[in-house]
């Protein structure tokens, strides 16, 4: 029975998800590894959350690719059918979300990267409010005779913005003089309002090849935008393959300390990534990290703490050895010792362990080295020390690193 279920499903997903093989099996082939790879980012990301709202921005429009993609067989299938001028509820009950999930997905995409361009705050405030878009779409829809007006307005705001997006990556390129990899987003985005042009225009003289070609225009955009993503710091950030696992501290203390030594060892010249990055405003995002004690989320990595910052990976490490003369490991551990330092003063009645953890050391052995690196003494004789003089958290600071 199980074997069977399992073999209905994938008829299912045959029929309705993926494209027709007739068309060509490298087709299908490359909208299922788009499927999957989106499903796992997106999943991947909406995990990662926690205490990192950034996360919850990538996720969001990692998994609205997703569910653009195993609706899109359906759309096609209702725009070229009688249901685009003569729509029945269920038509339009399912346009009005499919359009919004579409619109939002290339919404979101502005926002994440006016963000990381630093030309946008809170991005997730923003990623908020574009749910808006469902109810209005659903109004729309409900509100229109045919399908026609709801579908083709979605398609040439979608266009607009992907265009927006080119014009912001060539303006921050050639004027703000970030890193030229973000031409990509250029290239990328204006095939895709090209795809979205070419869709209107192929439900216009209602031909499935061309809307089908669209499609796949869109495909191998969102698969090379994710494969820069997963390969090049400097365009988003990679997955830690350590994240989903229980690794070692040792090891991902060692990874991302040879991360900070990167730069010496790869660029003698020390020249410098931070060229054009308003310094202030990362050391105003720092303090802000601090603040809200991100730092003890145990699964905090190098990726996410410069996805924080709007930094790529190197950036983020750059800055950090260059301005606090720490590398990434030192300045979240030493952030999650003077925590535990100020813990054993507020609340006595937990013990060490409780307490280190707390903090986001993820064993003894982590909290042990952090308390002989930064004040010389183990936890046991720090706590002592602490208790017996009972000073301010601040006073007890290591004057190197404050």
């Amino acid at each position: 029975m199980e074997v069977e279920a399992i073999q209905s499903l994938f008829e299912v997903l045959k029929e309705f998800v993926l494209l027709d093989k007739k068309i060509s099996p490298f087709s299908v082939c490359i909208q299922a590894v788009a499927i999957l790879w989106s499903l796992s980012v997106g999943v991947s990301d909406l995990f990662r959350y926690k205490k990192i709202r950034m996360n919850s921005v990538r996720a969001a429009k990692t998994l609205s690719v997703f569910f653009m993609l195993i609706l899109y067989n359906i759309a096609t299938y209702y725009m070229i059918s009688p249901a685009l001028y003569h729509p029945g509820f269920g038509h339009k009950l399912f346009f009005g979300i499919y359009l919004a999930i579409s619109f939002y997905n290339v919404a979101s995409s502005l926002i994440y990267f006016l963000y990381i361009q630093d030309l946008l705050e809170k991005p997730e405030r923003y990623s908020n409010l574009l749910l808006i878009v469902f109810p209005l779409s659903l109004v729309f829809t409900f509100s229109s005779e045919n399908l026609i007006l709801p579908i083709y307005v979605t398609n040439a705001l979608i266009a607009i913005t992907f265009l927006s997006i080119s014009c912001a990556a060539t303006i921050s390129v050639y004027y703000k003089k970030i890193p030229r990899i973000y031409l990509n987003y250029l290239i990328v985005c204006t095939a895709l309002a090209f795809a979205y042009c070419l869709r209107i225009y192929g439900i216009e003289v209602r031909s499935p090849d061309i809307l089908v070609n669209a499609f796949m225009i869109g495909v191998y955009g969102i698969l090379y935008l994710f494969f820069l993503q997963f390969y090049f710091p400097g365009f988003g950030w990679k997955s830690s393959r350590f994240h989903n696992g229980e690794p070692d501290q040792d090891i991902l203390d060692f990874e991302e300390e040879c991360d900070g030594c990167d730069l010496e060892t790869k660029n003698p010249q020390k020249r410098n990534l931070l060229e054009g990055v308003n310094l202030q405003t990362i050391e105003n995002r720092i303090e802000k990290f601090v603040k809200e004690k991100v730092f003890v989320d145990e699964d905090i990595r190098l990726p996410d703490f410069a996805a924080y910052l709007g930094l790529t990976v190197h950036q983020a490490s750059y800055y950090l050895n260059q301005y606090k003369k720490l590398n990434f490991p030192e300045f979240i551990n030493y952030h999650r010792f003077e925590e535990a330092k100020d813990m054993i003063l507020r609340k006595t009645n937990l013990n060490l362990l409780e307490i280190g953890l707390a903090c986001g050391f993820n064993s003894p052995s982590s909290f042990h080295r952090a308390s002989v690196k930064f004040a010389g003494i183990p936890p046991r004789d720090l706590k002592k020390e602490l208790l017996r003089t009972n000073p301010s958290p601040h006073e007890f600071r290591v004057n190197s690193f404050s």
